[in-house]
């Protein structure tokens, strides 16, 4: 006999965080949109692999092109709630096919979106504890190295001497990337996590200014996006923003899937 994977009180709390979902972008004024799940091109980011549909096109790993081409015609802030999908990703924390939150606030800064996030999960999680780190301030108190002056070979002698690896990498960014995966994320403890003023390095669709001691900040001055993912049944769930993660949250929301 065929037994769904997701019990029926986990879908009905789905349901229920679907529906706080949507009451709190309209009470915020932010345009629910829907965009093609199938487009002829595909992303650019050497980081995710797309699905192929054969003679088709590609099943998007996001809406944020399609959500983009909306915001430059004038929308105004916009978010969408629906399926995305991405190859090679599958466990705990992902599966090739996902519900995705993504949304545009037209005009905040990524500290003004930190703070309509923290409303979110508030309404959501009211007893989680929220907090914010920069970027080079838990890289150098957990790993003991500044990321935005260490060098190439000082992130590879530091991945070989934390992760036992002796790195292929031949750039600082994927370096930075895999350290802070490994070495990082996991120390951030329970609760949500923003992660802010990321290395210029990082920098992917963003701008970049210099601050003191010479750290480098991202962020869209204009306009400025997140998205948040879960497995199709909820499972656990991270959040990150759209562009490379100048704003990264990680939290476990529910149980994972079994």
């Amino acid at each position: 006999m065929f037994h769904p994977s997701a019990s029926l009180d986990l879908l009905q709390k789905r349901a229920q965080l679907l529906q706080q979902l949507r009451a709190f972008f309209f009470a915020r004024q932010i345009m629910e949109v829907d965009v093609p799940a199938l487009g002829q091109n595909t992303v650019t980011d050497v980081h995710l692999e797309p699905l192929q549909v054969l003679d088709t096109g590609y099943l998007q790993t996001s809406p944020e092109y399609f959500m983009k081409r909306l915001l430059a015609a004038g929308s105004g802030s916009i978010y969408y709630l629906g399926k995305a999908y991405r190859r090679d990703e599958s466990g705990r924390r992902h599966r090739a096919e996902f519900t995705l939150l993504e949304w545009y606030s037209v005009g905040l800064d990524d500290r003004e979106l930190m703070a309509q996030m923290t409303e979110l999960f508030a309404l959501l999680a009211p007893a989680t504890d929220i907090r914010r780190r920069s970027y080079g301030e838990a890289f150098q108190t957990l790993l003991g190295l500044c990321p935005h002056r260490a060098s190439l070979a000082e992130l590879q002698a530091l991945i070989a001497a934390r992760l036992e690896l002796h790195s292929p990498l031949d750039n600082k960014s994927a370096c930075l990337d895999l350290l802070f995966s490994f070495c990082v994320e996991p120390q951030l403890g329970p609760g949500i996590t923003f992660i802010c003023d990321y290395p210029a390095e990082q920098c992917a669709w963003r701008a970049w200014i210099r601050m003191r001691k010479g750290c480098r900040w991202r962020g869209v001055s204009r306009c400025i996006g997140t998205a948040w993912s879960w497995p199709t049944a909820i499972g656990s769930c991270a959040v990150r923003t759209s562009n490379a993660g100048a704003l990264k949250m990680i939290r476990e929301f529910a149980p994972p899937l079994g």
